[in-house]
């Protein structure tokens, strides 16, 4: 999904989206995974239509880690402070 497929994913299904967390990052994509619900959403974004402050190398392997940080996806998908 580009950036506005994500927006307008976003915007119909937000009620069943218990978070978001940034995977990473690639040479080419900012990748995120979502959980709605019982089920996983795992979303690209090109890194021309989205710039991440806290960027981290995405990994892709079954032993990494989920995700680095919670996003809201409303505000950019800025990190969320804890």
């Amino acid at each position: 999904m580009d950036r506005s497929e994500t927006a307008n994913w976003y915007a119909k299904y937000h009620s069943m989206v218990r978070w978001v967390g940034y995977q990473g990052s690639d040479q080419q994509y900012h990748h995120f995974v979502a959980r709605v619900i019982d089920d996983w959403a795992f979303i690209k974004i090109q890194k021309t239509e989205l710039m991440v402050a806290d960027e981290r190398t995405y990994r892709g392997l079954p032993d990494s880690p989920l995700y680095y940080y919670l996003v809201d996806p409303n505000h950019d998908y800025r990190k969320i402070e804890r």
